[in-house]
Formats: C-alpha cells, structure tokens, sequence
C-alpha cells in the first residue's frame, strides 16, 4: 500500500458577524501562486469589511454622535459648556463643528429633557438628567 503525503493549506477569515470564510488547499503540489492569489483575496475582503465598520460610523446622524459624546464625557453628573462638549467632540470623532451647531443641539437635548441648564447665555452650562428607574412590586 503506497500512502501519499499532501499538504494542506487552510485559510479562515472571521467576520464581525460570526461569519467565516474557509478555502482550503489540498494536494501534493499546490502551486504558491495560488497561496499568494488567496491572500490577496483575504487582504481585499478584509480591507472591505474595515471600510464597512467606517461607514457604519459616518451614518451616524450628528445627533447620534453628538449623544454619544455627551454621555461618554459627562455622565459623572458634572456640568459642561458647550465649549467643552465641542473640544470632547473634535478628540472623539477628529471633526470640526461650528460653536452655534453646538449650541443647538445643546438646545434640543435641554428640550427633550435629557439635559438640565442653568446661566446666562455666555455663562450657560449643562449637565446629563439621570433616569432613575422605579419598579413597582
């Protein structure tokens, strides 16, 4: 009985969604050309789905981002200015905005209610509302 030595080359991408690719290559003589062409597919699926993941991002309306910023930085119950949630939004999303956008979102979160407000227009700072959750037994 002859036994014949193949070799196996096995490749597996992980998608964020738990998906996977799996190409496998088995053979006694697998050409590396063909190894090089499957790794440049990997590279190119892989550089797609980071392209996705970026997308996912910038569809992201303002006021999603802009939530997101104000609770990532000020969920301590301190108050800020608009002035702060304006630099907190440039370190986060390395984006510029004009002071007045700031000033009116800051307005629509303060009319939703999900910001409190206290001084005058120069003096003016904010602070996040906490929802306490009350359970009736």
């Amino acid at each position: 009985m002859i036994i014949m030595a193949y070799n196996d080359f096995r490749f597996t991408v992980s998608f964020p969604d738990g998906s996977k690719m799996i190409i496998i290559f088995q053979g006694k003589n697998v050409p590396w050309k063909r190894i090089q062409m499957v790794k440049d597919l990997i590279d190119i699926v892989s550089s797609a789905e980071a392209s996705n993941t970026q997308n996912e991002t910038q569809e992201q309306t303002l006021m999603e981002r802009f939530k997101q910023v104000i609770e990532g930085n000020f969920n301590d119950g301190s108050w800020f200015s608009s002035k702060d949630v304006l630099d907190a939004y440039r370190r986060t999303y390395n984006e510029d905005l004009k002071p007045s956008t700031v000033s009116t979102y800051l307005l629509r979160l303060y009319n939703n209610g999900m910001l409190e407000r206290r001084g005058e227009r120069k003096n003016r700072v904010y602070r996040l509302i906490k929802k306490v959750e009350v359970k009736r037994f």
